[in-house]
């Protein structure tokens, strides 16, 4: 097990955030993704710090140590942002070269475009740019991938709470976990509680194997955008916000 440094609470945006740190240097930031916390980055801490970096991972808004309001519009897009701007601002580490994942990336491709001055780079692992879209995004989920999708799946039942709060620990030591079915599984194996062997484990792996052209479109589309330099990431991309 890596070594993991305690967190310091530091103020930003009228919450206080749970910010875990390592080494001295040109500072990097970094936002982990869900259902994650800062400890998705235990490796990559010590890494950076060892390269001669100031390494920063924050738990976001909502997430571990950090503060939970509970209001639903507490977690708007510009709340979320305005929590990692400050948080630089705050630390004194700008500019930062900032690097997200999953819903981390979600934030830092959007604060690349609002607040260009903090960043000195940006990488964002697993979540190209999307620009906004006509329709709410939510149901562009529901059509695209259904009622299992687990996003849709947060919106439209109790499903989720229901198992997350019976028994926490259980749900989240992959060792001690109750097996998952699916809509779809033979009635058998839902009944015994276990996928047949060899079934996908994931319904967008699924869908990815049905549409080979269009997992090979999202390679290309992607391939060499790893890291931008956030001048050319504005000047590519921020029209597309009017």
């Amino acid at each position: 097990m890596t070594d993991f440094p305690a967190p310091r609470h530091v103020a930003c945006n009228g919450i206080r955030l749970a910010v875990h740190e390592a080494g001295d240097g040109p500072a990097v930031l970094l936002l982990h993704g869900f259902p994650e916390l800062a400890f998705s980055w235990r490796h990559q801490l010590p890494a950076l710090a060892a390269a001669g970096y100031r390494a920063v991972a924050p738990d976001l808004r909502g997430y571990g140590g950090s503060d939970k309001p509970a209001a639903v519009e507490a977690y708007r897009m510009d709340r979320l942002l305005a929590d990692v701007a400050d948080l630089i601002g705050t630390t004194g580490t700008a500019p930062v070269v900032l690097v997200g994942h999953d819903r981390g990336a979600l934030l830092a491709w959007q604060l690349a475009l609002v607040c260009p001055d903090l960043l000195a780079g940006l990488a964002c692992l697993n979540i190209p740019f999307m620009p906004r879209t006509e329709q709410d995004p939510i149901d562009l989920m529901r059509e695209r991938f259904g009622p299992d999708f687990y996003i849709v799946n947060f919106q439209d039942s109790i499903e989720a709470d229901r198992r997350f709060s019976a028994d926490p620990a259980r749900f989240i030591d992959p060792h001690d976990a109750p097996p998952v079915t699916r809509r779809g599984d033979p009635p058998a194996a839902r009944a015994a509680g276990h996928r047949p062997a060899g079934a996908a484990r994931c319904g967008a792996g699924r869908r990815a194997a049905a549409r080979p052209d269009r997992t090979r479109l999202l390679r290309t589309r992607i391939r060499g955008r790893r890291f931008y330099r956030t001048d050319q990431l504005v000047s590519e991309f921020q029209p597309q916000l009017a």
